[in-house]
């Protein structure tokens, strides 16, 4: 009796499939089908591709230069942005120019008083000079005449001392003016030197490049030529990529590097 009642379920378990079957087929035969793949047709030829070799590298600027004062002082202003590209030429800084300005007022009011020594002292050479033509002449004169017993030969000693003391003054005058020229040498010196320390005052790019951090703010005090740069630039045109290439590749490289369609990117 135990065998009998267990066929009724078996039979229940495959009708239950077979109808579970039946549904998913009619589901999936309502599916619509997928649309067609597109597929374009090329005729094939024959050409010269390029030949890629893709290696890690690393750019270096062609040059840099670090930007410093060549004179102290204040820095005013600063006219560029960092990272800006700049042109040689561009301005960059402006510092106090007003103590070198002074300095300069004061070189030059120094010449106008050594031109105005240098005048006196010529002038009073020429005064001299014209004194120990007269005495020259009285002492040629009266030595004349003490030899012919005129006058007595103190009087004709006297006028020669004074000739003498002429020619002492004409060369003390001479080298007043040397003097007085040497002077006015320097202070032409100290009026060139403050023109110079002027035109300092502004800071241009000496090369064309990209600008970096900027080191020193407007404010700040600056030292002719510090430790301490005011900005570096870095020149990106031309520019410089240093490069690897596997051993592998050697061959290759060399086939290619005289071609006229070798580069580099």
């Amino acid at each position: 009796m135990s065998s009998r009642s267990h066929i009724p379920t078996c039979l229940t378990v495959v009708v239950s499939a077979l109808l579970a079957t039946s549904c998913r087929t009619e589901k999936a035969a309502a599916r619509p089908a997928p649309p067609p793949v597109p597929v374009s047709l090329a005729q094939a030829s024959q050409r010269t591709v390029p030949f890629d070799l893709r290696v890690v590298g690393t750019v270096e600027a062609s040059s840099i230069v670090q930007v410093k004062s060549q004179v102290a002082g204040e820095l005013e202003k600063v006219q560029f942005t960092e990272g800006q590209n700049v042109k040689k030429g561009d301005l960059l800084f402006e510092i106090d120019a007003r103590p070198y300005k002074e300095a300069l007022r004061q070189a030059e009011a120094a010449v106008g008083r050594d031109r105005a020594q240098l005048r006196q002292a010529q002038a009073v050479l020429g005064r001299d000079q014209a004194q120990l033509k007269n005495s020259d002449s009285e002492a040629a004169r009266y030595g004349q005449l003490a030899k012919e017993g005129i006058v007595s030969k103190s009087q004709s000693d006297q006028f020669g001392t004074t000739a003498e003391v002429g020619r002492q003054s004409v060369t003390a005058d001479q080298a007043a003016i040397e003097s007085a020229r040497a002077t006015l040498e320097t202070d032409l010196a100290a009026v060139d030197k403050a023109k110079l320390d002027i035109s300092y005052c502004t800071i241009y790019a000496p090369i064309s490049g990209r600008t970096g951090n900027l080191l020193v703010h407007a404010g700040n005090l600056v030292k002719a030529n510090g430790d301490s740069a005011l900005v570096i630039i870095h020149q990106v045109s031309p520019i410089y990529v240093n490069f690897n290439v596997p051993e592998q590749h050697l061959a290759t490289v060399r086939r290619y590097r005289h071609s006229t369609a070798c580069r580099f990117g």
